[in-house]
C-alpha cells in the first residue's frame, strides 16, 4: 500500500514538472517565436491561435491533476481573479454599446485566455517551488534569440544610414514583434529575469545572463523607444529603492566580489558598445540627442501626434463615460474626433497609444476601475509577500518582478502592449510569480484534492468558451491570411482574386482588417474599377454598416453615385466625409462638382473657396471660372 502511494506521488511530481516545462517553454519561447509573413499582421492572429491551443492543453492537464487525487496547495490571492473576471464581464457587456460588436471579440478572447493562463501558471508555480530557475534560464535563451534577431536586422537596415534614412531604417528593426517599439518592450520585460540570472544561476548561466543583459540594454538604447527608456529608468530606480528597504538587513551575498566584477565588465562593454554605435556617424548622435530631448518636448512631431490622439480619446470618453464605446470599437469611433484634433493631414489612427485611456474609452468607467483594481491588487499581494518572505533570493527575485511590473505600467501609458499577445503572456507570468510568492509567504495547509465531481460541474463553464476561443482564433488567423492575399491582389489589380479573397476574409466575427478597412470595401472598389456601379454601391453601403466613419467607403460611395449622375444621392455622403476631414480636397472638389451639376451654383462657389486651388490645377480653375460666370450672369440678369 505504501509503495502504491509512493509511486503515485512520484508520478504526480513528474507530471507537475512536465507541466512546468511545457508552460514555461510554450509562453517564453514558442509564442514569441511565432511569426507569419502570410498574415496581414505577422504576430496577432498566429500568436492568439497558439495561445488558445496552449491554454486548452493546460486545461486538459488540469483535468488529469484532479483525476489523480493528488495533493495541491489552495491558491490564495483569489480577489485578483474575481476582479479580472468582473473586468472580462464588463468587456462582454460593453459590446451592447458597440457599433460593430464583432471587433470586440479579439479583445475578449485574448483577455479570457490570459486570465486562464494566469490561473494555470499560478497553480503550476505554487506546485513547483523550483520554477524560478527553469523560468529564468528559458527567458535568458529567449532574450539571446530576440537580441540576435534585432542586431541582425539593425546591421542590415540601420548601419551606415544617415539622418532621415536612419530614422526610417530603425522601423525595420522589429525582431519578431512586428514593430520596433514592441520589440523593445519585449526585451524590457525579460530584464528582471536576466538580472536574477546574473546573481543566482550557475557559472555557465551567469555568463549567458551577462551577455543577454549587455545585448538587451544596447538594443533597447539603439531602438530609441522613449517609453522603454523611461520604463527602464523606473525599473532601476524602483529596484534600488526596494532593495535598500527589504535587503539592507540581509548579509552581503557570498559572491559579491564575483558579481562586482561581472557588473564592471558589463558596464565597460555596454559603454564601449553604445559609444561605438552612437558616434559611428554624426547622424546617429543627432538622432539619439533628438530622441532624448523629445521625451520632455511637447512640441516635437512625435509628441504632437500622441497628444492629439490622447485629446481625441478624452473627448470620446466624455461622450461615453459610463459604458464606453464597446470593446474593440475605439478605432471605429475615433474618426468622429479627427476634425477637432487632426488638422489638415490625414493619419489612420488605429490605437490611442495609451492602454489606460484605451480601456476607459472602450469599456467605460466600470471597466477601467476593475482593470486598475486588478493591477493594484497584484501590487498589494506583491508587497505583502515582500514583507513576509525571509529567504534573500526570493525577496531579490520578487523585487525585480515588482520593479519590472511597475516599469510595464509606465510604458503602457505611451504605447499599446495590452494588445500584443507575447507581452500579455509575459505579464501573466509576472502576475503568476507575484501570486505564487504570496502563497509561499502565507501559512497554508496542504489538502487532498478529492473532489473531481465538483470540478466536473464547473469544467463546462470553462470548456465552452475555450472551444469558442479556439474556433475564433482559427477564423481570425484564416481572415488574416486572406487579408494579406487581398492586399497582394489589390496591388496587382487581379479582380477575380480580389473578389474571392474579400469574401473569404470576411466572417461575421472578422469584418475589418488591420488597416481599419471593412473587407467588403475592397470588393466595392474592384466592382467600381470594372464599371459595375450598382453592385459597387451595394458593397459600399454594407461596408459602412461595419464601419460608419470609414471615409473611403463614404467617399467612394459618393463617387459611384456621381458616375451614375445621381448627384443628389452623392452629396450627403460627401458632406459626411468633409465633416470628418474638413480639408479633404478631393471630397470638396467632388462636392462642388455635384452642386454645380444640380445647378446649386452659390453653394458650389462656397465649396470651391474652401479649396486651395493651385494655378496649374486646370480642371478646378475651369470649374471655378464657369461657376463665377454663371453667378455673374445671374446678377446681371
Amino acid at each position: 500500500m505504501g509503495r502504491k502511494n509512493k509511486n503515485k506521488t512520484t508520478t504526480i511530481k513528474s507530471f507537475d514538472r512536465f507541466e512546468l516545462l511545457f508552460s514555461v517553454i510554450a509562453v517564453c519561447l514558442i509564442i514569441p517565436l511565432i511569426y507569419s509573413q502570410s498574415t496581414h499582421d505577422p504576430t496577432l492572429a498566429p500568436r492568439l491561435l497558439i495561445l488558445s491551443i496552449i491554454v486548452l492543453l493546460l486545461f486538459l492537464f488540469s483535468l488529469k491533476l484532479y483525476s489523480s487525487k493528488g495533493k495541491s496547495i489552495q491558491l490564495k490571492g483569489k480577489p485578483v481573479f474575481i476582479l479580472y473576471l468582473i473586468y472580462l464581464t464588463i468587456c462582454m457587456v460593453s459590446l451592447f454599446k458597440a457599433i460593430n460588436p464583432a471587433e470586440g471579440v479579439f479583445d475578449i478572447t485574448k483577455t479570457f485566455l490570459v486570465i486562464l493562463l494566469l490561473f494555470y501558471l499560478a497553480n503550476i508555480f505554487i506546485r513547483n517551488e523550483n520554477f524560478v530557475e527553469i523560468l529564468t534560464k528559458t527567458l535568458v535563451i529567449s532574450a539571446l534569440i530576440a537580441s540576435a534577431i534585432g542586431f541582425y536586422q539593425y546591421s542590415i537596415h540601420a548601419t551606415g544610414k544617415s539622418e532621415a534614412e536612419l530614422f526610417t531604417a530603425l522601423y525595420n528593426v522589429k525582431g519578431l514583434m512586428a514593430h520596433k517599439n514592441q520589440h523593445a518592450i519585449f526585451l524590457f520585460l525579460i530584464l528582471p529575469f536576466i538580472v536574477y540570472g546574473i546573481f543566482y544561476l550557475q557559472k555557465f548561466w551567469k555568463i549567458l545572463s551577462s551577455i543577454s543583459l549587455l545585448t538587451v540594454l544596447v538594443l533597447i538604447f539603439l531602438l530609441q523607444t522613449r517609453s522603454v527608456w523611461i520604463g527602464t529608468v523606473l525599473f532601476i530606480f524602483t529596484f534600488l529603492i526596494l532593495s535598500f528597504i527589504y535587503l539592507r538587513k540581509i548579509p552581503i551575498l557570498k559572491e559579491a566580489k564575483k558579481i562586482k566584477r561581472i557588473i564592471v565588465i558589463i558596464s565597460l562593454l555596454l559603454i564601449s558598445s553604445t559609444t561605438y554605435y552612437v558616434f559611428q556617424s554624426p547622424s546617429t548622435y543627432k538622432l539619439v540627442k533628438y530622441k532624448f530631448k523629445s521625451i520632455y518636448d511637447l512640441d516635437s512631431e512625435n509628441n504632437r501626434g500622441r497628444i492629439q490622439i490622447a485629446l481625441a480619446t478624452i473627448e470620446m470618453i466624455k461622450d461615453n463615460p459610463v459604458f464606453g464605446v464597446g470593446a474593440g470599437n475605439w478605432k471605429i469611433n475615433c474618426p468622429v474626433y479627427y476634425a477637432q484634433y487632426q488638422g489638415s493631414e490625414y493619419k489612420n489612427w488605429r490605437r490611442p497609444h495609451n492602454d489606460f485611456i484605451w480601456i476607459l474609452a472602450e469599456k467605460g468607467f466600470f471597466g477601467f476601475v476593475s482593470y486598475i483594481l486588478v493591477l493594484l491588487s497584484l501590487l498589494y499581494f506583491g508587497f505583502k509577500a515582500l514583507h513576509a518572505l525571509t529567504e534573500k533570493k526570493h525577496i531579490f527575485f520578487l523585487i525585480l518582478i515588482i520593479a519590472g511590473f511597475l516599469g510595464y505600467l509606465v510604458i503602457s501609458n505611451f504605447t499599446f502592449p495590452y494588445e500584443r499577445i507575447s507581452h500579455q503572456t509575459l505579464i501573466a507570468i509576472f502576475m503568476a510569480i507575484i501570486l505564487a510568492n504570496y502563497n509561499y509567504s502565507q501559512p497554508h495547509k496542504k489538502q487532498t484534492t478529492n473532489r473531481p465531481m465538483i470540478f466536473k460541474k464547473f469544467k463546462l463553464l470553462i470548456i465552452i468558451p475555450l472551444i469558442f476561443s479556439l474556433y475564433y482564433s482559427i477564423l481570425f488567423y484564416r481572415s488574416e491570411v486572406y487579408s494579406q492575399r487581398l492586399m497582394d491582389a489589390q496591388k496587382q489589380k487581379n479582380y477575380s482574386q480580389l473578389f474571392t479573397y474579400s469574401e473569404l476574409a470576411f466572417t461575421y466575427l472578422t469584418t475589418i482588417d488591420q488597416a481599419n478597412n471593412p473587407y467588403i470595401f475592397y470588393r466595392g472598389s474592384a466592382l467600381f474599377d470594372i464599371n459595375r456601379y450598382d453592385e459597387a454601391i451595394d458593397s459600399y453601403l454594407k461596408s459602412i454598416t461595419y464601419n460608419p466613419y470609414h471615409h473611403m467607403s463614404l467617399f467612394n460611395l459618393a463617387i459611384t453615385y456621381g458616375r451614375k449622375r445621381e448627384y443628389q444621392k452623392a452629396i450627403p455622403y460627401l458632406f459626411k466625409v468633409i465633416e470628418l476631414f474638413p480639408f479633404y480636397k478631393d471630397a470638396l472638389n467632388n462636392l462642388a462638382k455635384c452642386q454645380f451639376e444640380i445647378r446649386n451654383y452659390e453653394e458650389a462657389y462656397k465649396t470651391l473657396l474652401k479649396i486651395k486651388i493651385k494655378d496649374d490645377d486646370q480642371k478646378l480653375n475651369e470649374l471655378l471660372n464657369k461657376t463665377l460666370a454663371i453667378l455673374d450672369n445671374k446678377k446681371l440678369g
